[in-house]
């Protein structure tokens, strides 16, 4: 599902930062992509087939690989942008013509953060936001990715669904909020921090 028209300028008016640089958004869950369009005025969802025959992909799990990423095209890994490991990701990334990977909504950014600014290991990270049950995405890097999808379908929400899945949505982040405290308990003084992984 997609929340926006493939268009073929996409990748030139999509927005810089994003959980993985300049691309083409999509989700694969129903609900989770109705949630975060639910709030929006007249919110619609894109049926989309995508073709990935000849096409280079990346596909990353909730892992220090993924964190890092999401931390470095979110602008917040600047001053390690010449790191060995940074590069690395950075190759991998160019290479594909796609990746998949899993959604960090803002809620997911401030754990991110908290990796980030030395408050938490990279092990209370992951399985912080392991605990949250995130859905997985379609990131098109490229213009050959975004020419293989195809728009099968434009699904507008109704009021009531509008509705339930704010509802769902609300909840869903009052229940996240207490598996991510338990997590970082229960994972304290577990893992590397920040300037140990990247120096």
């Amino acid at each position: 599902m997609c929340n926006e028209m493939v268009k073929e300028d996409s990748l030139e008016h999509n927005k810089k930062i994003n959980d993985l640089g300049n691309g083409f958004y999509c989700g694969t869950s129903l609900e989770q992509s109705s949630m975060f369009v639910a709030s929006y005025q007249d919110p619609s969802l894109y049926m989309i087939k995508f073709d990935r025959k000849g096409l280079r992909s990346l596909e990353l799990d909730v892992d220090t690989d993924w964190m890092l990423m999401v931390a470095f095209y979110r602008g917040r890994l600047d001053k390690y942008k010449d790191c060995d490991v940074v590069q690395n990701l950075i190759d991998k990334h160019d290479s594909a013509d796609y990746i998949i990977a899993p959604i960090a909504d803002n809620r997911m950014y401030e754990i991110i953060d908290s990796f980030i600014d030395w408050q938490i290991t990279d092990v209370q990270c992951r399985h912080c936001l392991a605990a949250t049950d995130l859905g997985k995405q379609y990131v098109m890097l490229t213009k050959k990715a975004i020419s293989n999808l195809t728009i099968l379908e434009r699904c507008y929400l109704t009021e009531a669904e509008k509705r339930q899945y704010i509802m769902s949505k609300n909840e869903s982040y009052r229940v996240n909020r207490d598996k991510v405290k338990l997590a970082q308990r229960q994972y304290m003084e577990q893992g590397l921090y920040i300037e140990e992984i990247l120096t």
